[in-house]
């Protein structure tokens, strides 16, 4: 199929996820096994080169590009024109294009959320679902002890750390912590916390005159 019938039929589709992500067009590898080529989605070298950003670096960093996004197979089924990558990109479906040099690289690195906000970008999403799960693991601790002023502090404590360690490491330009303990909040055993995070963005344009 072209990239037009690939964004029709994920139009038609209608996936609207920022936990999702889809990409264009199909790869061709060979199977040794039975000595014959199959085409196949990009979908094994995509989760390769997540796992392998996540071992050398941080999830937060895209797993795309002439870095992080290397494709080992024959070649792309269809070769994108720089027209096909833009439509594609629009489309919020993550292009997977061909270079003389370079081979097949993943060139995209949107989510399924249509809307234009940090979290349709899959480095942003991948840097929340690390973050929720570091706090929430840390924060367990916490759990049944006594609620009180030096309660707030601690959970403080133990946010700031984390959030301060994803920021040094380039994943967020800035944070705050915000506790918002009532009389009525602690009749009802709850701790109400807001973490705000300004996520690092990925590079996507060089416009040079």
């Amino acid at each position: 199929i072209t990239a037009q019938d690939a964004v029709d039929a994920f139009d038609v589709a209608d996936i609207n996820s920022s936990y999702a992500c889809t990409y264009f067009p199909w790869i061709m590898y060979y199977d040794s096994s039975n000595k014959r080529y199959i085409n196949l989605p990009v979908t094994k070298d995509v989760i390769k080169n997540m796992a392998a950003t996540d071992n050398k670096s941080f999830p937060w960093f895209a797993p795309a590009g002439t870095e992080r996004g290397k494709v080992n197979c024959v070649k792309a089924v269809y070769k994108t024109t720089l027209a096909d990558e833009d439509m594609l990109y629009n489309a919020t479906i993550n292009p997977v294009k061909s270079f003389a040099q370079d081979g097949v690289i993943i060139w995209g690195n949107k989510t399924t959320y249509p809307v234009e906000t940090p979290n349709n970008r899959i480095n942003v999403r991948r840097m929340m679902i690390r973050v929720k799960k570091l706090i929430t693991e840390a924060a367990k601790h916490l759990i049944f002890e006594q609620y009180d002023a030096a309660l707030e502090k601690q959970f403080r404590g133990i946010v700031e750390p984390i959030l301060a360690d994803v920021k040094a490491n380039r994943g967020i330009i800035d944070y705050r912590v915000i506790t918002e303990c009532t009389p009525e909040t602690r009749d009802q055993h709850i701790l109400p916390a807001k973490i705000l995070i300004k996520p690092t963005q990925s590079l996507e344009y060089i416009s040079i005159s």
